[in-house]
């Protein structure tokens, strides 16, 4: 399952649109795609076999077209906003499309 968040745009920091992000688990694509360039395992199966199960982190500013990596862990909570201020400014959205999460992203965190 991919977990959807949209972030508040940083008005001070000058975003016009807040960030979206994407936690999953991650497969052979996401592996090799994101994780291998930086990964001391050669392999998707390599790493499944020495790490097990993990999720990755992947973050959108600006409505750029590449995704970012952020983060890699074993458990996907670690990966969720978790802090006060982080759930503050974030919301889980099933669509980047909907009205919801367009607005929320449109909205300034010092607002």
């Amino acid at each position: 399952m991919v977990t959807k968040i949209v972030w508040k745009r940083n008005k001070e920091g000058g975003q016009k649109i807040g960030n979206k992000q994407v936690i999953k688990k991650v497969d052979k694509k996401t592996f090799n795609k994101y994780v291998k360039k930086f990964s001391k395992t050669k392999s998707f199966e390599e790493d499944k076999k020495r790490f097990g199960v993990t999720y990755i982190s992947l973050i959108n500013k600006q409505e750029n077209k590449n995704w970012r990596p952020m983060a890699i862990r074993k458990k996907k909570s670690v990966l969720m906003p978790n802090t006060t201020n982080e759930k503050k400014f974030s919301m889980i959205v099933k669509s980047f499309e909907s009205a919801r999460a367009k607005k929320w992203r449109r909205t300034a965190d010092s607002d």
